[in-house]
This record gives structure tokens, sequence and C-alpha cells, in this order.
């Protein structure tokens, strides 16, 4: 490790969260220190940095494809005539 204190951001906010519903619903928030300084203790010993090395990674987009066509269904010729009922060819 590197000697210093290592803080879990993860478990402070568990924690936090909890104190928070606790004083919301009138329980007791008793042992809200010692929590918090179980909490900040991170003894993970990591072996690879976390970042990644090679990030961001290049996009790999596939070229769009052919439009899928289909029919209209009888609801929506329907509701075109009636947009078009000034005097325009009817559809269908």
């Amino acid at each position: 490790g590197d000697g210093g204190v290592r803080a879990s951001v993860a478990k402070l906010w568990r924690l936090v969260r909890a104190a928070l519903e606790r004083l919301r619903y009138g329980s007791s928030s008793r042992g809200f220190g010692t929590a918090l300084t179980a909490a900040v203790r991170d003894e993970y010993e990591r072996h690879r940095p976390k970042r990644s090395r090679h990030y961001p990674r290049k996009k790999r987009e596939k070229p769009p494809g052919a439009p899928s066509l289909r029919r209209l269904t009888l609801q929506e010729k329907t509701e075109i005539n009636r947009m078009n009922l000034q005097g325009t060819p009817r559809v269908g």
C-alpha cells in the first residue's frame, strides 16, 4: 500500500445514506462515528492501476443498412386521408 489512509467512497456514501434514512424515520443515529471510521478504511491492495491503458477506445460503428419498408396500416391510411381532405388524392 501507499501507507496513507485509503478511503472507500462507496462505503462512505452507503453509510451516509443509511444515516439519513434513520434520521428520516426517527431512528437512533448512535454509532455513526464508529461506523464512519470503519467505512473509510480500504485495505484492498490493488495489483494494477484502475485506469485502462487503451482508453478511450476507437468507435467501430457499422454503416447504416438499407431501410426496412412496411405497408401502411388501415389506421395510418385513414389518418393520412383525414389530413389530406383539402382535395389531394387519396392514399391506398
